[in-house]
């Protein structure tokens, strides 16, 4: 969604008229736009480093009226304006810090021009926007030139090297780590659930238990220490006996990635080698960053995988293989079913990163920012499509 300057200041009257105050005797918001800079800095995610989102999704807040700004924040905080991820961007926040935000944003200069060739801005006139990468060519392509990399380095494993060290003890979970003996690689070591067969810094994931591992909340495993490896796929996988899966990478205790980004997402490889996961559930209407990968970071990569008939269902950043990405998602299909209500893909639900030739079959339901292959973008997407019914 973008906001023209006439239309800014018709909802202004609105809000203010809400608050008994009209424009007449409307007062200086008497904001410190130093301090509103360094309070902003959460806000760049949707709304760009200076109010001029890259998205057209997200208004533009550069330049708009101050009181303005700070009774709309006012009103997202009291829940006057109702959405979920704006009220908990400003749960936090004092009255003067919303006057220090009003006064950075109010400052900053017109929304940027179009990309060659695209239209004017809304903000400028009417159109559609149209973002221009050009800026950012050389990160996409280094991202790009990694993943294809990481993909030939790769050292291939069959299943036959997942049998050492397995128990055929009945289903106990002996150690306590959440992973069945039976599936378990170290079913003695309650730190341990996978091997590095051939010692070259990838450990094996050999069953959809020691997937569930890598995410699972109640396990004695150090998180950051599951999240930031890398793991190699050795086989294909049914997840049906899981049931409701627990996301790998997550958006923090706030559960607002908005805030979190990357910060506690899976940090490492996940490299699928051509294999495919089958019948992935995950129910989570009230969640955000939801998708097998729940949050992937800047230095994660998911490469080289197959979702057949998934069933995913978040509110926000909610996608198939990864809900809100930040890293690179390379040569990855999915086809099922994805639902929720705001940046909501078939493949990926936010994505800040790269999706490279990778593919989504299926259907797509949600309210806002909601797309076949991507739902909200403000990466990149090469060489990739998308076969869904998008509601």
């Amino acid at each position: 969604m973008t906001i023209n300057r006439s239309i800014a200041w018709a909802v202004f009257i609105s809000v203010a008229g809400a608050w008994g105050q009209g424009p007449a005797n409307a007062q200086s918001v008497a904001g410190d736009p130093v301090k509103g800079k360094q309070l902003a800095i959460e806000c760049a995610a949707c709304h760009g480093v200076d109010g001029d989102s890259p998205s057209p999704v997200n208004p533009k807040l550069n330049g708009q009226h101050e009181l303005y700004l700070f009774m709309a924040l006012q009103a997202y905080l009291s829940g006057a304006r109702s959405d979920s991820l704006m009220r908990g961007a400003v749960l936090n926040k004092s009255e003067q810090d919303l006057r220090d935000i009003a006064a950075y944003y109010a400052r900053q200069g017109q929304p940027r021009a179009a990309g060659a060739g695209g239209e004017a801005n809304a903000a400028q006139g009417g159109g559609v926007m149209r973002f221009d990468h050009g800026d950012r060519t050389a990160a996409f392509t280094s991202l790009v030139a990694r993943a294809e990399a990481l993909a030939k380095a790769a050292k291939r494993v069959g299943p036959d090297g997942c049998r050492a060290g397995f128990s055929a003890a009945a289903d106990r979970d002996g150690d306590g780590d959440t992973v069945p003996d039976r599936y378990d690689a170290a079913p003695d070591d309650a730190q341990e659930f996978v091997t590095d067969s051939n010692a070259d810094g990838v450990f094996e994931i050999c069953n959809a238990w020691q997937l569930r591992a890598v995410s699972s909340l109640d396990s004695p495993v150090d998180p950051g220490r599951r999240l930031a490896r890398s793991y190699q796929l050795v086989q294909n996988l049914d997840l049906k006996a899981i049931g409701d899966f627990e996301p790998i990478g997550n958006c923090g205790p706030s559960g607002n990635c908005m805030r979190a980004l990357g910060q506690f997402g899976f940090a490492g490889v996940f490299d699928g080698q051509g294999h495919t996961l089958a019948n992935l559930t995950l129910a989570r209407p009230e969640g955000s960053g939801i998708g097998l990968f729940g949050v992937l970071a800047e230095s994660g990569v998911v490469m080289n995988v197959t979702l057949d008939n998934v069933s995913v269902t978040g509110r926000a950043g909610t996608g198939a293989l990864v809900g809100s990405n930040f890293g690179v998602v390379s040569n990855a299909r999915a086809s099922g079913r994805v639902t929720g209500a705001l940046a909501i893909g078939g493949l990926v639900g936010g994505s800040g990163g790269l999706v490279y030739r990778s593919r989504f079959r299926g259907a797509v339901t949600g309210q806002q920012a909601v797309g076949g292959l991507v739902g909200d973008m403000t990466g990149a997407v090469y060489d990739s499509s998308a076969s869904a019914a998008v509601r």
